[in-house]
């Protein structure tokens, strides 16, 4: 059996060392060599090292799982954020596009009310020149009145060959001709329209209007009786009004008729022409 030394604090069997070291190889019987300061630490004095625990093969899977499903919520949240800043998008230039539109309304109603308030102005122009040659003939009017002294203005005074009023047919009507006034008559009583009429009559009942148009009926006025009105005057007195402007009182006195009849019969026959030219 081979013989074990010692060299430093390790014990090595002789038949292993090298020929080389025999000589530096000192018996057991020996005193052992002192060891150095850095062989004298022992293992107890140094601090234990710990090793993690190796994770088995089901905890990694289920770690993996597990970064898995977070990693999944992580992109379902971003999408919908992505989404939400879609949306945001899409409703800010919704609203753009709303703001730029009620920018265009409100420049074309801007663009409206001007060309209203030109018009306007136009109309205003057109209104005073109008009063003005109304004005002119109503004080024509008035001076033939007054030259033909108690002339009446009535259907037979501007028709009639020799009537006093025909020469002024074109100043009252706008027509050329007592004809032309005739035949645009006849062509609103077609069927006797015309005579039918019922004067507007406010609050009056029925049958007084019935009674005045039927000629029974007799209004005061200053004293005297008034002549009825007839719906050849009031067609003759309607175009006159419309044409001159001129008041129903002064038509009234002119043509020697009730105020309140001619006030009657006014909107009547404006509204009976404008129902009856509309299918024209």
């Amino acid at each position: 059996m081979a013989r074990r030394v010692e060299l430093g604090c390790v014990g090595v069997p002789v038949a292993h060392a090298a020929p080389a070291t025999e000589s530096l190889i000192r018996p057991s019987s020996t005193r052992p060599l002192k060891p150095t300061s850095r062989q004298s630490t022992t293992r107890a004095d140094s601090p234990a090292i710990v090793l993690p625990r190796r994770r088995t093969r089901d905890e990694v899977e289920a770690m993996h799982e597990g970064n898995f499903l977070e990693i999944g919520a992580l992109k379902e949240e971003i999408e919908r954020l992505h989404r939400q800043l879609q949306h945001q998008s899409f409703s800010v230039a919704r609203a753009r596009a709303q703001e730029e539109e009620a920018k265009l309304r409100l420049r074309a109603a801007n663009l409206r009310v001007n060309d209203l308030e030109s018009k306007n102005a136009t109309l205003e122009a057109s209104l005073l020149e109008a009063q003005a040659d109304i004005e002119r003939v109503a004080a024509e009017l008035a001076e033939e009145a007054a030259r033909l002294g108690g002339a009446r203005l009535s259907w037979q005074s501007v028709t009639s060959a020799d009537g006093s009023w025909r020469h002024r047919i074109t100043e009252l009507t706008g027509l050329g001709s007592g004809e032309v006034l005739i035949d645009l008559y006849n062509l609103l009583n077609w069927n006797g329209q015309a005579e039918a009429l019922k004067l507007w009559n406010g609050r009056q009942s029925s049958a007084r209007m019935e009674a005045e148009r039927s000629g029974t009926s007799q209004r005061r006025s200053g004293g005297h009786q008034d002549k009825v009105i007839t719906p050849q005057d009031a067609f003759l007195l309607t175009l006159t009004k419309l044409r001159t402007g001129l008041s129903l009182s002064l038509l009234s006195t002119w043509a020697g008729i009730s105020y309140g009849g001619l006030a009657r019969a006014f909107p009547t026959w404006v509204n009976f022409m404008a129902q009856f030219f509309r299918y024209v």
